[in-house]
């Protein structure tokens, strides 16, 4: 009976230890559910800050450009640079649910101020150049493409949707290039 007592005393002894030990690792678990809380709260004001930000500064950029009466091919070339930047950024934005998807506009290749000076110059002796010509089809699929992660976020596919902007970022990057190599011709 004193051997039984002993065992109970033990195993109520290490029963309390556990509990103890259980406790502690609740208590540090809620601790840093607290702090990831923290900081992805910290993470999501900080991208709307840095979204309101660039809006700020997208204002001023505009602002800027309607202020030249009218911009040499050079400068419309770098302007249209930055725009396809920006329109990735939207939306990349978008789909993090900083801007409104609606507000995704010039969506079509013809209608962005590259299409519409593009679709000018397609008389003029550059067109034969091959930098002019290689870039319509990229501008093209680039358009496509915002178009594609603009419906895909619409539709509520956030998994696709990444996928498409990690692709849109690539062929951002290869309309950045050729609108370089279509400078390079255009500058005397």
């Amino acid at each position: 009976v004193n051997r039984v007592g002993e065992s109970i005393n033990t195993i109520a002894a290490i029963t309390e230890e556990q509990a103890s030990a259980t406790q502690d690792i609740t208590n540090r678990m809620e601790a840093v559910h607290q702090h990831t809380e923290t900081i992805r709260r910290h993470a999501e004001e900080t991208g709307e800050s840095i979204y309101h930000v660039s809006s700020e500064v997208n204002d001023l950029r505009k602002q800027t450009i309607r202020s030249i009466p009218e911009l040499t091919p050079e400068q419309l070339i770098r302007v249209v640079q930055t725009e396809h930047a920006l329109y990735q950024w939207w939306t990349y934005n978008a789909l993090l649910g900083y801007q409104s998807i609606d507000d995704l506009k010039e969506i079509d290749h013809e209608a962005c101020r590259f299409g519409q000076w593009y679709g000018q110059m397609k008389g003029s002796s550059l067109a034969a150049s091959p930098s002019f010509k290689a870039i319509e089809e990229p501008h093209r699929e680039f358009h496509e493409m915002v178009e594609q992660v603009k419906q895909t976020i619409v539709h509520g596919n956030q998994s696709n949707a990444n996928e498409l902007l990690e692709q849109l970022n690539g062929k951002t990057h290869d309309i950045i290039r050729l609108l370089k190599e279509l400078q390079a011709e255009v500058v005397p």
